[in-house]
């Protein structure tokens, strides 16, 4: 056991300081009053469709062609901001070049997630054409669903794919049953393909609208990542790419609540980096992945899901100059305040890490 003021470290203590924590995704910041432009002033007539006058400009923000390809698009800057840069003027720049390459990164994810389905023979190749044709049809025509009723829909299939990874027996891998984890995916992966062009972005939505008709609140992504990383658990390399990848997607995501950017960090401490995946178009995310090493992840998640207020509110809403959601100060009064209820505080991280914190001394003591 070993102790030190916060902010220090010792050998074979976890370092909870500095940037590693605060700096987080720079376009994901600003808070609930930056005002972000949008690809069209879109109004409730818009969102239900009765007006349907910006559905070209809608679905321009999506920049696939006709064989499924992602056309190209300036990428966002390729390197974390310093705290010093944490501005609304700064932050609101970057938003939509980092938006823009999200958009294109995500869609890149299905394109992979979808060659992983065919390599594992989850899905035929006639099935997962179809999805995809049917997206790009829709933006040939300029068709979009109504948001209310696309959420619906979408979080019926949401429930579906529940139920598929609720039929296989956790507690023992002899009992594993690759179809079920399979059947999730593919129901998961389904809806997400079925939600455009509703999803969720700054582009889009402000963050009112993207949790008010629920767009912000599907859980799809989460779910392919935390099932992904199941099958990587079962040694199945690819699905170690898949993990990363869709837990990068939510570290990116502007709007998503404390849980879900929790789980996402926490599902990504799961697997240790993988070099391969440097073909990522995402730069922000996938560089964090390289620069902190798992342990560094665990204290995030572990931050995060102490800061979550458990209303399912946005978790950048007051991240207006700094991550709040993430930050030193917060997470250490948090535990402050928890520690002085109970008289004392221990964590078990998911990395098989234990911190527990003197709330007399102000001191955490760390075992690895």
């Amino acid at each position: 056991m070993s102790s030190s003021t916060p902010g220090q470290s010792n050998p074979g203590q976890a370092e909870h300081k500095g940037p590693s924590y605060t700096v987080g995704i720079p376009a994901t910041a600003g808070g609930d009053t930056l005002v972000i432009p949008r690809a069209a002033p879109l109004q409730a007539q818009h969102y239900s469709q009765a007006d349907a006058t910006f559905n070209c400009a809608i679905w321009d923000i999506f920049p696939f062609v006709k064989d499924g390809a992602v056309a190209p698009f300036p990428l966002a800057a390729d390197k974390p901001f310093k705290t010093t840069d944490f501005t609304p003027e700064n932050i609101a720049s970057s938003v939509p070049a980092h938006e823009h390459t999200r958009i294109s990164t995500n869609w890149t994810v299905l394109k992979h997630l979808r060659a992983v389905f065919h390599d594992y023979g989850f899905v035929g190749p006639t099935d997962l054409d179809k999805l995809e044709n049917a997206v790009l049809k829709r933006k040939e025509l300029a068709t979009i669903e109504p948001v209310a009723q696309m959420v619906t829909r979408v979080e019926s299939l949401k429930k579906e794919g529940d139920e598929y990874v609720g039929l296989v027996d956790m507690a023992d891998w002899r009992h594993y049953k690759q179809r079920n984890w399979g059947s999730a995916l593919w129901t998961y992966y389904t809806a997400l393909m079925e939600m455009y062009p509703w999803t969720s972005t700054p582009l889009l939505f402000t963050a009112g609208d993207a949790f008010q008709y629920g767009v912000a609140l599907l859980q799809l992504w989460t779910n392919i990542a935390t099932t992904a990383a199941k099958l990587a658990s079962a040694r199945r390399k690819e699905w170690h790419h898949v993990t990363i990848e869709t837990a990068g997607v939510v570290i990116n995501m502007r709007f998503t609540t404390h849980r879900l950017l929790a789980k996402a960090y926490k599902t990504g401490n799961v697997l240790n980096p993988i070099k391969s995946l440097d073909w990522m178009r995402l730069p922000i995310a996938i560089n964090l992945w390289f620069a902190h090493p798992p342990t560094a992840y665990s204290a995030i998640y572990s931050r995060i899901h102490l800061n979550d207020p458990k209303d399912g509110s946005w978790a950048h809403a007051k991240c207006h100059t700094q991550h709040l959601c993430m930050s030193d100060a917060a997470f250490r009064n948090m535990l402050a305040e928890k520690a002085q209820r109970e008289g004392g505080l221990s964590i078990q991280l998911s990395n098989g890490e234990s911190i527990s914190f003197n709330p007399e001394t102000q001191t955490f003591n760390a075992t690895v």
